[in-house]
């Protein structure tokens, strides 16, 4: 493949990196404190994916059926590259950037704020829904390198609505909308915001369909940063803390923490210094919740959210390997059976392929639970379970199994 500019020309050296699309398309698996809060794509190719270096004139050897991201010289590009028989075999570099420079009320810079992006005719009323491009730096300012990875075009109505279970699982086929639509043409311009939950309106705008480098200066309203604390033994027990705004229903997004320096960070906006807002923090794939009100606090402050376990709880931790002696790293794991005694419905493996169960104290007598893994980087270890038994003990007591091979 060969790297290029916008103008055609071979760009020499350029760095490549590359990622493979199934691993890309079930990011799940990608540990916390790799992703850029969620982010940009560019920036998470790059810390995720194998290194590259074209030659002298822009060549460079990759892998089939990539995800491919690349740098060179101030330019910087996205692509994909498909079977032998289809994808460019291409990389584009351009020069263009967004700059999002966000200022306090006193004109002071915002650092590590995290600022969402978003199609400027999206309708009205679903709140903001945005897509997530990583935290301001020391001087409150946000650089996307290539915008057009950010595909906001793709981040607008859906074409079809899906109807959900109980367990958001999509039941039967998705159903056409009322009116069937024309293909969405790129959007004209794409607002900008400070991702806090439900922050006053502050949005700011650059031209995307022109393919113009743009600054946007945003002033971000009163919020609280919160610090979410999850449960521990030998570890964190949750893998993600989510925020939702009580009594708002769909209206608005969940809020994912962000990790910082061994914390779980957040922002809640509060409207009104003497109204505190509601908001409930739970630990993703549990039933683990709290509701609090957060008031308003001076930036320098910190809101902290302690979520515990109930005195009847038992942590079960296991190291689950497969049957080579690899460690399921960063794997999903879905939880059976359920039932009122398991309070951990998914558990995320670390790095060594460790999990932590939540129990209550109707599963002390004794379980046999299966751990099936639906999302990892490593696609030979999907779709295989791990049997844990579960002996009795106390509740309150937290104990630690061994290792577990996993088996089709």
């Amino acid at each position: 493949m060969q790297v290029v500019d916008r103008s055609g020309q071979p760009v020499p050296h350029a760095v490549v990196w590359s990622v493979a699309k199934r691993d890309w398309k079930t990011q799940g698996w990608i540990p916390l404190e790799r992703v850029p809060y969620c982010g940009n794509p560019h920036e998470l190719v790059r810390r995720l994916g194998a290194r590259h270096k074209a030659d002298a004139f822009g060549v460079v050897r990759v892998p089939w059926d990539a995800v491919l991201a690349g740098e060179a010289e101030g330019l910087a590009g996205m692509g994909t590259i498909g079977s032998p028989h289809e994808g460019s075999r291409e990389l584009i570099l351009d020069s263009w950037r967004w700059t999002i420079v966000v200022r306090d009320g006193a004109g002071q810079p915002a650092v590590g704020v995290p600022v969402t992006c978003l199609a400027s005719d999206a309708m009205d009323g679903e709140g903001f829904q945005g897509i997530l491009l990583g935290l301001t730096d020391a001087a409150g300012r946000l650089v996307v390198k290539d915008p057009a990875s950010v595909e906001v075009e793709h981040f607008r109505r859906p074409s079809a609505e899906v109807l959900l279970d109980a367990d958001n699982e999509p039941i039967g086929v998705p159903l056409p909308l009322a009116e069937p639509e024309e293909p969405l043409p790129v959007p004209e311009f794409v607002l900008f915001e400070v991702d806090g939950m439900y922050l006053a309106p502050h949005a700011g705008k650059l031209k995307f369909a022109e393919r113009e480098t743009g600054v946007v200066t945003l002033t971000m309203p009163s919020a609280t940063r919160i610090d979410v604390q999850g449960p521990k033994w030998r570890g964190p027990v949750g893998a993600l803390l989510i925020l939702s705004r009580v009594g708002k229903g769909q209206l608005w997004d969940d809020v994912v923490c962000w990790p910082e320096s061994g914390r779980n960070l957040a922002l809640v906006g509060v409207d009104h210094p003497k109204h505190p807002t509601p908001i409930s923090a739970v630990v993703d794939g549990t039933d683990i919740m709290k509701v609090v009100e957060v008031p308003r606090l001076p930036a320098d402050q910190v809101f902290r959210i302690d979520l515990d376990l109930d005195e009847g709880d038992t942590i079960v931790r296991a190291r689950i390997h497969d049957a080579a002696g690899r460690p399921a790293s960063h794997c999903l794991f879905q939880v059976t059976p359920r039932g009122d005694g398991l309070r951990s419905l998914q558990v995320r493996a670390d790095r060594e392929g460790r999990v932590a169960l939540i129990l209550r104290s109707a599963l002390s007598r004794g379980a046999d639970l299966s751990l099936e893994a639906y999302a990892g980087p490593d696609p030979q270890q999907l779709n295989k379970r791990a049997r844990l038994h579960v002996p009795r003990c106390e509740p309150g007591r937290h104990f630690d199994v061994g290792v577990v091979e996993m088996a089709r």
